[in-house]
């Protein structure tokens, strides 16, 4: 294997500690544990690399878990462990087990845009500098601005290793997953197992059921991409239904729980979720709506005001308060992360209008005060066609975004998910909480629509195209499922007799509705179960390219980049496998170079300056074409005559010119 295990296993033997300390207080379940676990790491993780303090902040989290957690066994002894045993928090340990073990065998590795584009990239950035990827030299004309929580999660568990290692961080998002979905398990503690069993198999379908809309013919890369998408969506969907898990209802060793004050745990993963990636803020704040809502309208009038007056003097004020609360937690986030970007960007790289300027003339254009401009009317054409499940002119295909169909079909399905649960809780405020959650859901999901709307239409630099429409949608449709499904949870939790198997029934059709679809949507050889070893076989064959150049050169060097006829995608691509050898990423570097008379042409001398400026004394050549040769042979010796296709790296001697190195490892 490329790095020892030691780390990570001992990051997850912490990471257990604290879920055993979250355990130990009044209301909070080993199925809870998890999620409020991995969203501490998370956030104090984040700030500690804000602050610019990571290392430091590493041994002081370990030593005080681990510390606490001594104490705890030391006064409590097997009582401390007792929570641990609940069923929620054995489908977290034992799953997490086994895909470390999976993952540390089949070495899975990044092979997708966006992971080395950012999420892969930022990721090995922090482990090659133990410093948030903000004050990396990147060689981008552009600073690493993208939200950190899963990157430094996935650090964690890597600071103590010889090196990078790309199935770690995978290992680092499944278990954000599986957090989230064990939520699903905390009304079933010291229950039998056909009491949990459908809801465990439900919620391990829920990733594949909104990722993996139509049957495979390639690779499904579900549990096996470094993307925000899905855990931002069940992080979503986690948050809030752990919320009312906690919030005054019945505990399960009977009786009430904490109430109000435990509750306010679920501040934890509101705040991670608002530091996951841009697009999850508005989702984070649709989160924030829920708790608001529901601690304003059905908080406990015991906790509201002792003497019954939930609306006035006291009462009203604690509601307010809570109201206030629920929203200023993402903010806090949002403005947190905001400002430190904004001193880490110097400038440059801008593509996009200030957002506040796009929302306004979305406003204006959808309420008739402007003109609308064919950008918007394209767009929101497209989006609407979309969601109904149409797709393009001359298509027979229906557009999906997950198992059950269409978005409008997955809306329905999940609004069917929220009715039996409303239906099976037996009192009056439960229901009216599911109903008001399932109302703010969907309100949120307005509002998430419109947010696409405007980026699609205004915001983005390629404003009128609709690009990976349907993993946008999977981050809002995911979370609301997993809440419906986890509201459900609960009046199953707490039904008795003839309702208890009601939910029992129903329950169990909708586990195996979920795993017949997984059976007829997902091949083994296409997904994480089995994947062939020829999937990552051009990134394990560019890896060992990337070892061979850094083994020709001095370490920490700046190498310019041509890919004639490339698309960035290339250039990506090495960046990543190249780090920590900078590649530098400007004029058209992995694209192709302009001719004269285009006004974007860059002569043979001003790059022969800009190279000597940058300090690119080596040129990495990946494809080329007759133009290239003819315009910029004279920057190298042989003029390319040599250049016999393929990879190849150049170096500047002394006269200037740059020859061949022979790429021995």
């Amino acid at each position: 294997m490329d790095t020892p295990l030691l780390d990570a296993a001992f990051g997850f033997l912490v990471l257990c500690a604290l879920c055993a300390l979250f355990a130990s207080l009044r209301g909070v379940s080993g199925a809870l544990a998890p999620l409020l676990g991995v969203s501490t790491t998370m956030v104090y993780f984040t700030l500690a690399g804000v602050l610019g303090v990571l290392v430091p902040a590493f041994w002081v989290f370990c030593a005080g878990v681990l510390g606490l957690f001594c104490v705890l066994l030391y006064r409590r002894r097997a009582a401390a462990l007792a929570p641990l045993f609940s069923p929620g928090f054995l489908l977290f340990f034992c799953t997490g087990l086994v895909l470390f073990v999976y993952y540390a065998l089949r070495q899975p590795m990044f092979s997708q845009w966006d992971e080395m584009s950012f999420w892969g990239t930022a990721a090995k950035l922090l482990v090659q500098d133990n410093a948030l990827y903000t004050t990396a030299d990147t060689g981008y004309f552009w600073t690493m601005t993208e939200r950190p929580a899963l990157s430094v999660f996935s650090w964690f568990f890597q600071y103590l290793g010889a090196g990078f290692a790309p199935w770690k961080v995978y290992w680092a998002y499944a278990l954000v997953l599986l957090a989230c979905l064990c939520v699903l398990l905390h009304p079933f503690a010291g229950r039998r197992w056909r009491s949990w069993v459908p809801f465990a198999v439900a919620g391990l379908a829920t990733p594949f059921f909104f990722t993996v809309p139509n049957h495979t013919v390639h690779m499904a890369s579900t549990w096996l991409d470094a993307y925000g998408d899905l855990p931002g969506g069940l992080l979503f969907g986690g948050t809030v239904a752990l919320y009312f898990m906690l919030a005054g209802q019945k505990s399960p060793a009977g009786g009430q729980a904490a109430g109000g004050a435990t509750a306010l745990l679920a501040a934890l993963p509101l705040a991670a979720l608002a530091l996951v990636k841009d697009n999850i803020v508005p989702v984070a704040l649709v989160a924030g709506g829920m708790l608001a809502v529901d601690s304003a309208l059905f908080a406990p009038r015991r906790a509201a005001h002792p003497g019954g007056k939930a609306w006035t003097g006291q009462g009203f004020v604690q509601r307010a308060g809570s109201f206030l609360f629920w929203f200023a937690v993402p903010a806090a986030m949002y403005v947190l992360w905001n400002n430190h970007a904004a001193w880490a960007a110097t400038g440059g790289g801008a593509t996009n209008i200030p957002l506040s300027q796009a929302v306004g003339q979305a406003l204006r254009e959808i309420t008739g005060r402007a003109p609308a401009s064919e950008a918007y009317l394209a767009v929101r054409s497209q989006l609407w066609n979309n969601f109904l499940g149409r797709t393009a002119a001359g298509q027979s295909a229906t557009f999906r975004v997950s198992m059950a169909g269409t978005p409008l079909v997955s809306c329905l399905f999940i609004a069917a998910v929220f009715l039996a649960a409303l239906l099976l809780f037996k009192g009056r405020r439960e229901r009216l909480r599911c109903a008001a959650a399932w109302v703010l859901g969907a309100l949120g999901f307005a509002a998430y629509h419109f947010m696409l709307l405007v980026h699609y239409g205004f915001y983005s630099h390629q404003a009128g195209e609709v690009v990976d429409y349907s993993r946008y949608l999977t981050s809002y449709l995911s979370g609301w499922f997993l809440l419906g499904l986890g509201l459900f949870a609960l009046a199953a939790g707490g039904a008795k007799t003839l309702r208890a198997v009601a939910c029992r029934a129903a329950a169990l059709a909708l586990a195996v509705f979920m795993a017949v679809q997984c059976g007829r949507f997902v091949r083994p050889g296409y997904s994480v179960l089995d994947w062939p070893e020829t999937t990552y076989a051009a990134a394990r064959k560019q890896e060992e390219t990337a070892r061979a150049i850094a083994a020709n050169m001095p370490a920490g060097q700046r190498i310019f980049y041509v890919c004639q006829g490339g698309n960035g995608e290339e250039y990506f691509a090495w960046h990543y496998h190249l780090l920590p050898a900078v590649l530098d990423y400007s004029y058209f570097a992995g694209r192709t170079f302009p001719l004269p008379g285009d006004e974007y042409y860059i002569s043979v001398t001003r790059m022969n300056e800009y190279l000597y400026d940058t300090g690119c004394d080596y040129i990495l050549i990946d494809a080329l074409d007759a133009a290239f040769v003819r315009y910029y042979g004279s920057l190298f010796e042989d003029r390319l005559a040599g250049y016999a296709g393929g990879t190849a790296l150049y170096h500047r001697g002394q006269n200037g010119l740059f020859s061949p190195v022979p790429l021995t490892s």
